[in-house]
């Protein structure tokens, strides 16, 4: 998650951030920081988000809430640890 705080602060141009703060409030909150973030989205996370999903977005809270879950890795991170898991017991058993 903290690659794509980092990722939304660039954009923002800011150097704290809040989850609950309004995307509304920021200068750069545009439809090129959105265009970028889709982009970030999908060269990083492996996924495909809509302008209208970003425009739905209301805070950063939204943001993350939109992006983790569809490509934050988890199921990757389960699969790699389960096929690690399996190598071992195949060695364990050899």
């Amino acid at each position: 998650m903290q690659t794509l705080l980092n990722k939304i602060q660039d954009l923002l141009d800011v150097k704290d951030l809040d989850l609950q703060s309004k995307l509304n409030d920021f200068d750069e909150w545009d439809s090129l920081s959105m265009v970028a973030l889709i982009s970030f989205a999908q060269k990083y996370y492996h996924i495909n988000i809509s302008i209208n999903e970003l425009m739905a977005c209301q805070n950063i809270q939204n943001i993350c809430d939109l992006i983790l879950p569809l490509g934050g890795g988890a199921d990757k991170l389960k699969s790699s640890l389960s096929s690690i898991s399996l190598l071992f017991s195949i060695q364990k058993s050899a």
